[in-house]
């Protein structure tokens, strides 16, 4: 039996990475593209007549990405570069091992659904991502100015909804 018919507001959402290290990836998150879930299928022969479809043994996680306003002095954009740049240069890090002087080279993102009294009804959480894309900046000369939204994709080891 429905009991709550409110419908979810797509503008109801807030992202949390990491408030000390990301505090401009979270205040800038415009929009979320959350992607699909896939399972693949197995097929199974049927006695020389056809292969019958079984259902896969894994999930596979395509990247989410996140669309970020851009500010003025590029803070979002600054931060998503140099976590990239630390995923090159530095050796891979994994966030048990992480500590005060070695940074972790992956992070927790929460996708924080909302009611419509703007409190948290559901929790997305991408576990154990890092950044895999830096988006276009597209600069342009009109009349009206709009907000410059750069997308940041992230790899996931899987999401969990709580």
């Amino acid at each position: 039996m429905v009991t709550n018919t409110n419908l979810f507001q797509p503008t109801n959402f807030k992202i949390v990475i990491d408030r000390k290290k990301f505090p401009n990836l979270e205040w800038f998150a415009q929009s979320v593209d959350h992607p699909s879930v896939g399972l693949q299928s197995a097929n199974t022969g049927y006695m020389r007549v056809a292969d019958v479809p079984m259902p896969g043994d894994k999930l596979e996680f395509p990247e989410v990405t996140f669309n970020i306003i851009m500010d003025e002095e590029m803070k979002a954009y600054q931060e998503a570069f140099d976590w990239m740049v630390r995923l090159v240069e530095e050796p891979f890090t994994p966030s048990l091992k992480a500590t005060d002087t070695q940074e972790a080279s992956e992070h927790d993102i929460t996708l924080m659904l909302l009611n419509s009294a703007n409190r948290k009804q559901k929790s997305i959480v991408y576990k154990n991502a890092f950044p895999t894309n830096l988006g276009n900046i597209s600069l342009a000369a009109e009349n009206e100015p709009v907000p410059i939204l750069v997308p940041i994709s992230f790899q996931y080891l899987r999401f969990e909804i709580n």
